[in-house]
């Protein structure tokens, strides 16, 4: 059955416009795909005749095309849709990329299919039949403050309506950075059942083909899906994990080949096509986010990270509707994971199938499934990692959360040749990421000359500042420093929150603790900086160590307050699991290990530089090949000065000091008009 779809209110019903298309609803949900229609369903159960409740999508009959496979524990409680299920089995099979078969039972899981359209005729029939609903053919352009009644919302479409709203649920989201998770797959009927004219190896209408790596492996990871749905047909899918869309003519040619000499099916008929995209990435950007104070808007589906980042599915994650709780801080181990192999897809995708195959191979496929459910402990964990290259896995690993390694290794490296792994950091990620700020804040006015002279005039007006009172100038330093090193960690909760004032204030208080705990905890070797920076002695020699040492644990638990109330908001807004709690935690413990100049630099180069340089590189769409060619000019430039600057390093830190103040006073503002005025993720990895 067809979707019911109401015009709305900006027409009447003779076909005149309505001068005043402005209607009141109590719930309004953006987005008629899995998530909202499944939330709509779950509403329909509400005893309130009162109930108004609107669905707004452009393509509202888009679930038609899809078909909603995954695998479930047998010892789970039937899920909402249980009845809906039209083919399930207990066996499954894949082919490494060298052609080994692994065939293996699903033992404690079972893999079930509901195709789209009995799913959206189920949904569509109790919702359509319920008066309270209506179903909108509309995109929605804005969320805002409605002007009238306190806590009310304008939710404004495309076609002219503006509709009020007490609440808002909201699926659209942008996942910058992603993976394309692009398929296209026919629906085929053979003239005879598969069993008269093909081998049992083939096809079975017991056993589901997951994943067939007998593909070049190009461009990311790709392999063949095959879903039996009875002995004469079948959904054959070609997947491909990639940055790039291959073209509809490559994918027909692919299935053909795969259907007539890998299958062995010389004449078919093709049923259906399906095809899309599912992104696949750790970051997640709501389209309407919520804000930070107040419930009005939520987030679901896509918006709450309910597509899972490695595997593209999501249909028993949109089902598992939980009430708002604590962040599980553990659970952020599953995004570093999901991080690592996603890294590894972008540039080894041979390496990840032939990953894929060892894993189910190596574990019993309980193991395997309860690990891309995150329902894994963390020895079952550590025995799925050890059947893995773990070379290329440490590497990758090592490579999108560098911190913690390089303070092992200069910890390990001792007093003087500890010393080879902040300043490399320093010469690399340290000043490479504030080099292509020419390239990166000219955006609208700040273009051309109008950016330069703003930026050079910053630089000597710090330096003016500096030489009138050094004391001004330290101050400007911190409290901008805190500022741009909170902004460029908590991001996604700046952006997701608007840059709420209380948002920017509590993101200050952690770059504060970034910029100054290590100086406070450190105050013996701080003190002689202090003191060439000032240029004669000040105030701050004369407090006791004791009360620093206070001052250190008071801004140490300020950075906790401050992470656990950000990581509560950015887990509602966006799903992602938190991690700045024990990001911090790690920070601290590493800034207290590490002598005070080695600490820093290692937090400035590894830390802020590395995160900064991953966030260009993901708006700009760069590979490492293509930043290095934009940065390392500017780069070198940059160490060149340095190198001259250190001339008077040893006689006088405030030469130094000056040199980083004037770049920072200039850079700072550079980045924040690049951080905050495009997409962004939920905030850079964590170390």
């Amino acid at each position: 059955k067809a979707p019911r779809l109401v015009r709305g209110a900006f027409f009447l019903d003779n076909g005149v416009k309505n001068p005043n298309p402005q209607r009141a609803f109590d719930i309004v949900i953006i987005g008629g795909g899995l998530a909202g229609l499944t939330h709509a369903d779950l509403l329909s159960e509400r005893e309130d005749p009162a109930l108004r409740v609107a669905i707004a999508d452009p393509f509202p009959d888009s679930l038609q095309a899809k078909t909603f496979s995954s695998w479930r524990r047998r010892s789970d409680p039937p899920h909402r849709y249980s009845s809906l299920v039209t083919r399930s089995w207990d066996r499954f099979r894949l082919f490494a990329p060298d052609g080994e078969p692994i065939e293996r039972d699903f033992g404690e899981y079972i893999y079930e299919t509901i195709p789209g359209d009995v799913l959206l005729a189920h949904l569509s029939r109790r919702i359509d039949s319920d008066a309270r609903f209506e179903r909108i053919r509309a995109r929605v352009l804005s969320v805002t403050p409605s002007g009238g009644q306190e806590g009310q919302l304008a939710v404004r479409l495309d076609d002219g309506q503006t509709w009020i709203a007490s609440q808002v649920l909201s699926s659209p989201a942008r996942h910058p950075g992603a993976i394309g998770q692009h398929f296209m797959g026919w629906v085929i009927e053979a003239p005879q059942d598969f069993s008269d004219h093909l081998s049992p190896e083939q096809i079975d209408p017991g056993r589901v083909e997951l994943m067939d790596f007998r593909l070049p492996q190009r461009d990311g990871v790709r392999f063949v899906y095959t879903l039996p749905f009875s002995n004469r047909t079948a959904l054959v899918e070609f997947t491909t994990f990639s940055t790039r869309k291959p073209d509809e003519a490559e994918c027909r040619a692919i299935l053909a080949h795969h259907i007539s000499e890998k299958i062995g099916l010389k004449s078919y008929s093709i049923l259906s096509t399906e095809a899309g995209e599912i992104p696949m990435g750790v970051e997640c950007e709501p389209l309407f986010p919520p804000p930070f104070r107040g419930t009005a808007i939520e987030s679901m589906g896509a918006a709450l990270s309910r597509i899972k980042p490695s595997t593209g599915y999501s249909f028993q994650r949109n089902l598992a509707v939980k009430k708002r709780g604590p962040p599980d801080y553990l659970a952020s181990r599953f995004r570093v994971y999901d991080s690592v192999l996603l890294g590894l897809i972008r540039s080894q995708g041979a390496v990840v199938a032939e990953s894929l195959s060892r894993m189910f191979s190596k574990n019993p496929p309980a193991r395997v499934l309860g690990f891309l459910d995150e329902r894994t402990r963390l020895f079952d964990e550590i025995r799925i990692f050890g059947s893995l290259p773990w070379l290329w896995f440490g590497g990758q690993l090592v490579a999108l959360h560098p911190f913690v390694f390089a303070v092992a290794a200069t910890l390990l490296l001792g007093p003087r040749a500890g010393w080879i792994v902040p300043i490399a950091g320093l010469l690399s990620a340290g000043i490479g990421h504030g080099s292509l700020d020419h390239i990166l804040a000219q955006r609208g006015p700040s273009r051309g000359l109008h950016f330069y002279l703003r930026y050079l005039g910053l630089m000597a007006l710090f330096l003016g500042v500096g030489w009138l009172s050094p004391a001004l100038a330290l101050g400007w330093f911190v409290i901008q420093s805190a500022d741009h090193f909170g902004e460029s960690y908590w991001l996604g909760a700046l952006k997701h929150s608007r840059n709420d004032r209380l948002v920017r204030l509590l993101s200050w208080v952690w770059g504060l603790f970034a910029a100054l705990f290590a100086v406070l905890v450190h105050w013996s070797e701080a003190l002689p900086i202090v003191r060439s920076l000032l240029g004669r002695p000040s105030a701050l020699e004369a407090i006791p160590s004791s009360t620093l040492q206070m001052a250190a644990i008071a801004l140490f638990a300020a950075a906790i307050g401050a992470a656990a109330a950000l990581d509560r908001y950015v887990h509602r807004a966006s799903g992602r699991a938190p991690s700045g709690v024990p990001a911090t935690l790690i920070l601290a413990g590493s800034l207290m290990v590490l002598p005070l100049l080695q600490g820093f630099l290692c937090f400035f180069a590894y830390w802020h530089g590395w995160d900064t340089v991953r966030e260009t590189r993901m708006r700009q769409d760069w590979s490492a090949r293509e930043y290095l060619k934009n940065a390392l000019p500017f780069t070198v430039l940059a160490i060149v000065a340095l190198a001259l600057a250190t001339f008077y390093w040893v006689a006088d830190w405030s030469v130094l000091f000056a040199a980083l103040g004037a770049l920072t006073a200039a850079h700072a503002p550079a980045m924040k008009r690049f951080l905050l005025g495009g997409p962004a993720g939920d905030g850079p990895a964590s170390p």
